[in-house]
């Protein structure tokens, strides 16, 4: 059966037949609709002037220039097989494999310490790409750019900005994706965080904006809360009411220890009534090598107390540091 990745948060979504490029599909696991990319493929003219004339020999500046290593290679060739997901899994931008090699085969030899030739903002960049595509790319890809936005979601590898819609009704938008040259940082960042965002501007897929090799400041207060796992039992205990209306659909940052983790989710300990359960995990990775009574620290966005489980739900959790 056909499938493809999620841009959002990377699932494989399985398909009757083969996806159409640019038809919108919905992910089975988070519910956010995505566009299936376009294919990209070079031209004859392109393919004749990289591969050389057979018994033609290499000039001196090819004999000049240093190999690379067959892994930087692979991991262009790869990355050039998976634009969906190095693109997608940002909202509308991509999980960017931050290898020099990859991000070089993708966009060409570009100018990485240039000062940025444009300031703007999230919003205003959506809108112009929205407005007139073509215009937006002309402008745009590749240029470094300062944007102000407000953080939308964050995932394991990559952020994204709060951007525009073409209709207030459209269920689509376009949320430019950013991605940090360390992305710890960005995992201490919050729903609603205003930020200001350095980087390379692009867009390879339709409807979509990534912004590379980028560098993030804050622009406000911190928006992620951080509490312990204890803390947050507790208070959800004392007024469940109150901690809903303080938590509810909010970042978190929870440190605590591990009770035991198994098929994608981590029960973190509370208090003796109520643990916290956290779900619909962005690092499986790093998930699988959590243990009980393991200190962790973890984010997440906080969706639900289910009193009669003694749980607090967590979404999109992801390992900050063990």
């Amino acid at each position: 059966m056909p499938s493809i990745q999620c841009t959002h948060c990377g699932a494989t979504v399985k398909t009757a037949a083969a996806p159409t490029p640019g038809k919108k599909i919905k992910c089975s696991k988070c519910g956010k609709a995505f566009a299936v990319p376009e294919e990209e493929e070079e031209s004859e003219a392109e393919e004749a002037a990289v591969k050389p004339k057979k018994g033609a020999k290499a000039s001196a500046d090819d004999a000049a220039a240093p190999k690379k290593k067959s892994t930087g290679m692979i991991l262009a060739m790869v990355g050039g097989g998976v634009g969906v997901l190095l693109l997608c899994c940002c909202g509308g931008g991509g999980i960017c494999l931050s290898t020099a090699e990859f991000k070089d085969f993708k966009l060409g030899k570009v100018d990485r310490t240039e000062k940025p030739a444009i300031t703007t903002t999230a919003e205003d960049l959506a809108r112009e790409l929205l407005t007139d595509e073509a215009a937006f790319k002309k402008k745009y890809s590749p240029r470094r750019v300062e944007a102000v936005g407000e953080v939308q979601d964050v995932y394991a590898n990559h952020f994204t900005l709060k951007g525009a819609k073409k209709a207030p009704a459209d269920p689509f938008g376009v949320n430019p994706s950013v991605s940090l040259k360390d992305h710890s940082r960005a995992l201490r960042l919050g729903k609603g965080q205003k930020v200001k965002v350095t980087g390379l501007c692009h867009s390879q897929m339709e409807k979509s904006i990534q912004i590379y090799d980028a560098e993030v400041a804050l622009d406000g207060p911190k928006a992620i809360i951080e509490i312990s796992a204890a803390d947050l039992a507790k208070e959800y205990e004392a007024n469940s009411g109150a901690a809903e209306g303080k938590y509810k659909d909010k970042d978190v940052l929870v440190t605590g220890v591990v009770a035991d983790q198994k098929d994608r989710q981590v029960h973190l300990t509370g208090t003796a009534k109520t643990k916290l359960s956290l779900n619909q995990i962005g690092d499986p990775d790093k998930i699988a090598k959590l243990s009980g009574g393991q200190k962790v620290e973890m984010r997440g966005r906080v969706q639900m107390y289910y009193k009669d489980q003694g749980s607090i739900g967590i979404m999109n959790a992801i390992v900050v540091s063990k």
